[in-house]
């Protein structure tokens, strides 16, 4: 009987005026946040309240949920997708959607990935901003190093938006040593399989690349999706066009073999760890293989800003100058800022 309330209460929303058309969230602190859910990923749920600004929550906080009658897509954690809107339950941590003819009740921390159907561009985007510098007096140089990320989900698809710079600075010159722009786009398939493509920009200096432009097209598949850690795994075709540092232009195709690693821990540490490896077999150099890793650490100081460990490696076995370096790693330290 109570679910029959719950389905009915759900088709009613759709009914509602516009004082119901917001979203809220209920704390366990007895707080409600009113305004507009933008998305929930990694354990947080995003909302726009209409009083304040947007907050990011984590959702072991978080009592009740309940929302307009707008539709969500709802990613669960054993790799299932429901279009409904919320409803909060009896049970607190809990929330009611409809998924088809009947009500389902999903624990807030089971949702992998909460996405709001709607026209609204801006309301789907979210990412963060960091800008670390350092100097030293005894070498007269200076670092500078700066990241960005950008995400954008709507319906099947997401999109990420990476970007990222190490620069050098003296008294007489500003280096740009190394640069790396990606974008990076997923379609959804039938669960866990999905399609995927990226663009990338690199630049490296202890590689010998002066400019490095690469497509990738292929398809991947949500190996684990967890509570607190999500594990994907990408593969296809790639095409580059490079430029080395003395000028030489060459286009290479290769087999990328991608792995994007995602762990939170709120509860005791606040912190977040995006671990992301490719490594690149060449189809048009044969015996060349190369690598791009990076490891990012983030750890809340206080609300919405974050200090930020980034260490990257870079390998390449057969480099187009022959002469440099093959292997390239560095760490960066920054604060960032999330919206």
């Amino acid at each position: 009987m109570r679910k029959i309330i719950l389905l009915l209460s759900l088709l009613a929303l759709g009914f509602y005026g516009k004082s119901q058309e917001r979203d809220s969230i209920f704390l366990f602190n007895g707080q409600v946040l009113i305004g507009d859910i933008k998305n929930g990923n990694l354990g947080i749920i995003k909302i726009d309240d209409k009083d304040l600004k947007i907050l990011s929550i984590k959702a072991y906080k978080i009592k009740h949920v309940t929302t307009g009658p707008h539709l969500f897509r709802i990613e669960t954690t054993d790799k299932h997708v429901i279009y409904s809107p919320l409803r909060k339950t009896d049970k607190p941590g809990q929330v009611a959607v409809v998924d088809g003819s009947s009500v389902v009740i999903l624990n807030l921390t089971d949702i992998a990935l909460l996405s709001p159907v709607q026209k609204n561009f801006f309301k789907r985007l979210t990412g963060n901003f960091g800008l670390g510098f350092s100097f030293s007096k005894s070498s007269g140089i200076g670092q500078l190093n700066s990241n960005a990320n950008v995400y954008y989900t709507y319906r099947r698809t997401q999109y990420q938006l990476t970007a990222n710079m190490l620069a050098s600075i003296d008294t007489s010159s500003f280096s740009r040593d190394n640069e790396n722009i990606q974008l990076f786009g997923s379609f959804d398939l039938k669960m866990p399989w999905f399609l995927a493509g990226q663009l990338l920009y690199q630049r490296n200096l202890q590689l010998s690349i002066s400019r490095r432009f690469q497509e990738m097209l292929g398809a991947g598949n949500k190996l684990v999706l967890k509570n607190n850690w999500q594990v994907w795994a990408v593969s296809g075709i790639s095409l580059g066009q490079e430029r080395s540092t003395e000028g030489t232009d060459a286009v290479t195709l290769e087999m990328p073999y991608m792995f994007r690693i995602n762990f939170f821990e709120y509860r005791k540490f606040n912190m977040q760890l995006g671990i992301y490896q490719t490594f690149f077999v060449s189809l048009s150099q044969w015996g060349r293989v190369r690598y791009d890793g990076s490891i990012n650490y983030s750890h809340e100081l206080i609300h919405n800003f974050y200090v930020n460990l980034n260490l990257y490696s870079n390998y390449d076995n057969r480099p187009p100058d022959p002469n440099s370096g093959k292997f390239d790693y560095g760490i960066s330290l920054s604060v960032n800022y999330k919206f």
